[in-house]
């Protein structure tokens, strides 16, 4: 399931997700509207310190719905990938481990 706060517009998250957003994420308006505009996004959930990932959680994202909706993966190695059962659906849309890498 998409997590659906991370999908909201800035404008319309309620004040303590903005907050949790901004100081504990580092995002600001852009950034949170425009998807992969913020650093933080580049790593996967489980390199997060514990505070960013406290975060992530209390914006309801889990961390599967983190590395799949915000990282897109893109933190993994084709290997993990395939470990994780996930190079399958990858290869079904067109991608290639050269691709990936």
């Amino acid at each position: 399931n998409a997590p659906l706060k991370r999908f909201t517009q800035w404008s319309e998250l309620e004040e303590s997700d903005l907050s949790i957003a901004e100081n504990r994420l580092g995002y600001i308006k852009y950034s949170w509207n425009v998807l992969g505009e913020n650093e933080i996004e580049e790593s996967r959930y489980s390199d997060l310190n514990p505070d960013k990932a406290a975060a992530v959680n209390d914006l309801g994202m889990t961390s599967d719905q983190w590395d799949c909706w915000v990282n897109h993966y893109n933190a993994y190695l084709w290997l993990d990938l395939k470990t994780m059962g996930i190079s399958t659906h990858l290869q079904a849309l067109g991608w290639t481990q050269s691709m990936w890498e």
